[in-house]
């Protein structure tokens, strides 16, 4: 059998697609890792997904966990993705995961990252993650346009700074300043005045330190009376004290001159008493006062003395205050002799003795 020119073209063209057909899969299947691997399901919610398509890839913790299998708008306006993750590492997906949708570079393509949550109990396949919307990219865009027009501005500013700095009046003035301080300083090296003495001699400069220390507590004191005299102050105009009365009342020249009154009346009465006689006078001014004065010292001496014997239990009556049983034998010794006969026969018999001895 004889094969045409035509039959060899499209054997070889036919041969040709398979080997680009097999050469796509091939490349399809190892652009996906674990293609072959058991995978479970999972699904999440977005109100944008910002270009995210099926066959993105989905990232665990960094490592590649699965792909995207679909993305469907649902009723709410929300659009739910749906997730195929690899059995081996769906374990470690629990309550706490959260699904974010991020992107290869500032403009790759869009892939989903899986963070993991708490350690706990594996959520089952089917379930619902969390999820976090993304930040818009015009949001970063209009961030970034603001740090710009900051930096900017500061730029401007440290600008306008520099050039006053550079500017020709800034440096005269540094330079004058810079003399005017080289002289002062040479005056207080040089120079006889107080301050290069303060510099030099340590006991001028203690004295001043102390003169400045003790010019601090006066101050200090001087403080504390001012308070004192404010609240005095304050007390006189709230009270109803004679202060208050003098100074504030309405009657204060009455009681001023009540006062006045009542002194020249004493003034009268001590001169009435210096110069007229009188027993007052007698007594503060004669000389026979003074004996008097003497006499009545050694009166209340002698009481004294009296006093503080009887005190201390010498003598009877001394005796009858200090010692409880000396009175109490002499009570009953009185009430006796009014049940004892004998007693009375004897003290009626001295008595008429007595008697006859009077006649």
């Amino acid at each position: 059998m004889t094969i045409t020119k035509q039959q060899q073209l499209k054997v070889g063209l036919f041969v040709a697609i398979a080997l680009a057909i097999a050469v796509l899969i091939i490349f399809l299947l190892g652009s996906q890792t674990g293609v072959f691997d058991r995978k479970v399901s999972y699904h999440t919610s977005f109100r944008d997904i910002e270009g995210l398509r099926p066959g993105s890839r989905v990232l665990l913790a960094g490592l590649n966990a699965g792909n995207v299998t679909q993305t469907e708008l649902t009723a709410d306006g929300s659009i739910r993705v749906s997730l195929d993750i690899e059995r081996s590492l769906a374990t470690r997906i629990t309550p706490g995961s959260l699904v974010t949708i991020g992107s290869k570079g500032m403009l790759g393509d869009k892939l989903v990252h899986i963070a993991l949550g708490p350690p706990g109990i594996p959520l089952p396949p089917g379930s619902e993650l969390m999820s976090e919307e993304p930040v818009p990219l015009s949001t970063y865009l209009s961030r970034a346009g603001h740090i710009m027009a900051s930096v900017e501005k500061t730029s401007d500013n440290l600008n306008r700074i520099t050039a006053v700095f550079a500017s020709d009046a800034f440096l005269g003035n540094i330079t004058e300043s810079a003399e005017a301080l080289g002289q002062v300083s040479r005056s207080v090296k040089e120079g006889s005045g107080l301050l290069p003495r303060l510099l030099d001699d340590s006991e001028l400069a203690t004295q001043a330190a102390t003169l400045i220390a003790s010019a601090n507590q006066m101050a200090t004191r001087a403080e504390e009376a001012m308070v004192e005299v404010a609240s005095l102050v304050r007390e006189v105009h709230r009270s109803d004290s004679m202060v208050h009365a003098l100074l504030l009342g309405d009657n204060g020249d009455a009681t001023v001159a009540a006062f006045a009154g009542v002194a020249k009346e004493a003034s009268d009465m001590l001169a009435t008493v210096r110069t007229q006689p009188s027993a007052v006078h007698s007594l503060l001014f004669d000389a026979e006062s003074a004996n008097l004065v003497h006499s009545i010292d050694n009166a209340a001496a002698s009481l004294e003395s009296v006093l503080s014997k009887v005190d201390s239990g010498e003598g009877t009556l001394g005796a009858l205050i200090s010692d409880p049983s000396l009175y109490e034998d002499l009570k009953r010794l009185v009430g006796e002799l009014e049940r004892n006969r004998i007693l009375k026969f004897l003290v009626r018999h001295s008595l008429r003795q007595e008697d006859k001895a009077a006649d």
